[in-house]
């Protein structure tokens, strides 16, 4: 193996390194190492190019599944939030009630079913618990309660 000193510019800039040098089996010419190990992988083999797909799919079929567990997720959330505003909405509207003659109601809302239940202790307190409930477009029921304690 021999090796040359190569010199390369490019835009003013000069590069200079040593490269080894093989000779061709079939010409007989000089060639470079770097060439002759390259010259050969010019393009992708058919395998390469169906192995690179097949990793592709899997990928945007795992992103699309992702995409609509976020969509599924994000849409409890908000039927959550929206729960929770209708249910300290109601408690708000006992608050101003006179609560000796409520014991309970159930009422519905936009897809929720609001229900309230009042109980009284011997020392004037008042235990009220707000539970909004829905089902979910699978049909899978969801609540949430928020309980909390008046004084007079």
């Amino acid at each position: 193996m021999y090796f040359r000193e190569v010199t390369l510019s490019h835009r003013g800039t000069l590069f200079s390194e040593h490269m080894p040098m093989v000779k061709s089996e079939t010409r007989g010419k000089w060639k470079s190492w770097f060439y002759r190990r390259t010259r050969h992988k010019a393009g992708m083999t058919l395998l390469e190019v169906m192995v690179a797909s097949l990793i592709m799919a899997i990928g945007a079929v795992a992103i699309f599944g992702l995409g609509s567990a976020l969509m599924r997720q994000n849409t409890l959330s908000n039927r959550v939030a929206e729960a929770t505003r209708l249910a300290e909405n109601r408690v708000e509207g006992l608050i101003g009630m006179d609560l000796g003659s409520v014991t309970g109601d159930i009422r519905t809302v936009g897809g929720y079913t609001l229900s309230s239940q009042v109980a009284a202790n011997a020392r004037g307190e008042k235990f009220v618990r707000v539970r909004a409930a829905w089902q979910s477009i699978d049909g899978d029921p969801h609540e949430v309660d928020i309980n909390t304690i008046l004084t007079e």
